[in-house]
């Protein structure tokens, strides 16, 4: 199975204390929120651009099977319903943070 988001599990939590060493603070590695959205708003776009190639391609009789068509637009399709899903909850969660109380 394709995962257009490409969401991989997070590791154990750890608090602010566990980035601080003997030596001070030490950096946290890995890419950052708004990398890790970008690259997977690139992932589906580049779903649904395929899907629609081959809709074309479909449609001129360069390909032959349907079923890989429809395959492809359903994925494309489940792609973009995530990916609303995931801006669904980003925002909820922006608007939570907005009415928290400092």
């Amino acid at each position: 199975m394709v995962d257009p988001l490409n969401i991989q599990p997070l590791g154990p939590l750890q608090g602010p204390e566990s980035t601080q060493g003997a030596s001070g603070p030490k950096s946290v590695q890995g890419p950052s929120f708004a990398e890790v959205l970008k690259n997977s708003l690139e992932e589906v776009n580049k779903i649904q651009n395929q899907a629609s190639e081959m809709q074309v391609k479909y449609i001129t009789g360069q390909i032959n099977n349907l079923a890989d068509v429809m395959t492809a637009v359903e994925e494309a399709n489940l792609a973009f319903q995530a990916t609303m899903q995931i801006r669904t909850k980003i925002l909820d969660a922006y608007q939570e943070l907005s009415r928290m109380q400092v």
